[in-house]
């Protein structure tokens, strides 16, 4: 699911975990402002998963010679976006705006896929042009990447399923091992440094 659906869904109690990343606008930073508008009470543990890229995928050799955002105002670009609320797609509606460009003007805006993942396979199967996701994504299937900011990507939990969940627990030691975080990084784009970090969503990140 996307930042915002994956939430929701932890809210109405139909998951264990939420994952997210949304950058805020005004502070720059991850996820906390986001988390204290859209949560009540302190019940919730916030553990970063890793950092990553994220930016434009384009295909291998960027034919279009796509660099910014304000290119996909173009006529000859296509994109596919990801659905409404995912943190991707946020990102693209920001830089749009910044860039004064209605979405009315970008070319495939509303196609949307679910997943990082499946905005690479377009790309790379030759039906859009661009579209925005993580580096990694780009790099599993060979394509170009143009970075346009760094994400934290926090892990959301109701704090008492860390005790009624005994799963949970090893599933966050699992995380920080040095193992998994080797084979994330493998993957290329993420950043473990901060993995398993707790964060006082009402206090100091």
């Amino acid at each position: 699911m996307g930042s915002s659906a994956s939430l929701d869904a932890l809210k109405r109690g139909e998951v264990h975990v939420a994952g997210l990343h949304i950058v805020d606008v005004k502070s720059g930073e991850s996820n906390l402002p986001y988390l204290r508008r859209h949560l009540k009470g302190d019940g919730f543990t916030v553990v970063t998963f890793a950092s990553w890229e994220q930016g434009l995928i384009v295909r291998r050799g960027n034919p279009k010679g796509i660099h910014e955002v304000g290119d996909l105002a173009r006529k000859d670009i296509e994109i596919v976006n990801r659905e409404d609320g995912a943190g991707a797609r946020l990102l693209l509606d920001q830089r749009l705006a910044t860039a004064g460009i209605p979405a009315a003007k970008v070319r495939g805006y509303k196609r949307t896929v679910a997943s990082h993942l499946e905005v690479a396979h377009f790309i790379a199967d030759g039906l859009v042009d661009v579209g925005m996701g993580v580096r990694s994504a780009s790099g599993l299937l060979g394509l170009d990447f143009i970075p346009l900011q760094e994400e934290r990507y926090d892990l959301v939990i109701p704090t008492p399923y860390l005790t009624s969940h005994p799963a949970l627990t090893n599933f966050l030691d699992a995380i920080v091992s040095r193992p998994f975080r080797t084979e994330i990084e493998a993957l290329g784009g993420y950043d473990t440094r901060q993995t398993g970090k707790i964060h006082d969503l009402w206090g100091k990140a």
